[in-house]
């Protein structure tokens, strides 16, 4: 926590560091580690898998979700050098695992180019309306809607809660759909599809599982009836059956 506090975060992980507890070292990567920490921890062949894991998985989601496309699919090649985690191996306990963007399941009807490519596209135009929402679809389907633990960060008292290594405000699909949905450029298919998520982030529950500041019942209502009136082609307004 003094190392934390005092901008020495980069000490806990010196070679000749006292500081070895896993847990403790996962968490500071976690939650304080800078993007050139993450990446020399990522990197360096000496440390077990799963320190190396926690760091780079750390790092490339905290760049995509933050905007920083052109850095993530640079370090995107760091993958190849973190080993795989061999089948029933009892000691390997780091979560989150890289398999998502190993192997990522990419699209369940929409259409999407691979992950990179798509990211591609974003760091040349970060308003592309089609790889926004193929990013939204990357999280959706790949459980980052769900990594509420992951990212929800200590209190500020408690080991983690201090540094702040990324300042950029983080994006969610939610506020994709919302900006697609108001954009008179979009095209059509890309508006029909950010409607259909739009609504879709509450089914079935009625709880808000795509980020962003949410929509009341009314505006979800409003966005069915506009999906169902000005795209009564598109294949998202005969999914879409009804609203939440």
């Amino acid at each position: 926590m003094n190392y934390e506090r005092s901008g020495r975060i980069g000490a806990v992980f010196a070679k000749d560091s006292p500081v070895r507890d896993a847990t403790i070292r996962s968490i500071l990567l976690t939650n304080a580690a800078s993007a050139p920490l993450l990446r020399q921890q990522a990197a360096d062949r000496n440390l077990g898998r799963a320190e190396r894991e926690v760091a780079l998985f750390t790092l490339l989601d905290k760049q995509l979700q933050r905007g920083l496309y052109a850095t993530f699919v640079s370090d995107l090649a760091l993958l190849g050098s973190v080993p795989r985690n061999p089948a029933n191996d009892s000691e390997y306990t780091a979560q989150p695992s890289l398999d998502p963007f190993r192997e990522p399941r990419l699209t369940d009807g929409y259409g999407c180019a691979p992950l990179a490519t798509n990211v591609r596209a974003l760091a040349a135009n970060p308003r592309d309306a089609k790889a926004r929402l193929c990013l939204g679809d990357f999280w959706r389907l790949n459980g980052f809607d769900r990594a509420v633990e992951y990212r929800s960060a200590p209190k500020a008292d408690e080991l983690g809660g201090f540094a702040r290594a990324f300042a950029e405000r983080p994006l969610s699909r939610g506020d994709f759909y919302a900006e697609i949905i108001a954009d008179p450029a979009a095209a059509a298919n890309e508006k029909a599809y950010a409607l259909y998520r739009a609504v879709m982030c509450y089914a079935p529950s009625g709880i808000n599982d795509c980020g962003g500041a949410g929509y009341a019942p009314a505006q979800r209502r409003a966005f069915y009836f506009q999906l169902k009136r000005s795209y009564p082609q598109s294949p998202w307004a005969q999914k879409l059956k009804g609203y939440w």
